[in-house]
């Protein structure tokens, strides 16, 4: 049961590929569901799946190297409210996902559709896009690592 207004005609419709998706409103196993079909065909790594509190999913996509092989990772936790009884209930609210920082502008610009320069882009940069209600932002923490945060548009 989804708490957005939009069907999934509308979603697909509004798309500008075939990853993009609405990410909040949506359950959360679908959250995590077009996280994996975005990342999967791009790394062939496998998620992990783990419970990180509360309401809380993360999913760990990452190789893990082989040689001198440098070690990348996406990680995404899905924060979700329980609705009724039932995964279908348990709704996103929020996403943050961090990670690789080639891997993160990877996925910021190819999972949603608007056309983003990322040439210039330093730490204290933010920068953000729309899908339908959800609202996308590149960022960096206190510490300087890059993050992506999905919330509903307010």
């Amino acid at each position: 049961m989804a708490q957005t207004s939009f069907t999934e005609p509308d979603i697909k419709a509004a798309a500008g590929n075939e990853y993009e998706n609405l990410l909040i409103g949506v359950p959360a196993v679908d959250t995590g569901g077009h996280i994996q079909y975005f990342t999967y065909p791009k790394t062939l790594w496998e998620a992990k799946v783990t419970d990180c509190g509360s309401g809380c999913d993360k999913y760990l996509v990452a190789n893990f190297p082989v040689g001198d092989q440098r070690y990348r990772h996406l990680e995404a936790k899905v924060f979700s409210k329980n609705i009724g009884k039932g995964w279908q209930n348990q709704i996103t609210e929020k996403v943050v996902i961090t990670g690789d920082f080639q891997l993160l502008v990877q996925f910021f610009t190819e999972f949603w559709s608007n056309s983003l320069d990322f040439t210039n882009i330093k730490e204290g940069d933010v920068v953000s896009t729309r899908f339908l209600t959800d609202v996308a932002t590149f960022s960096f923490t206190k510490n300087g690592e890059p993050m992506i945060t999905v919330e509903k548009a307010k």
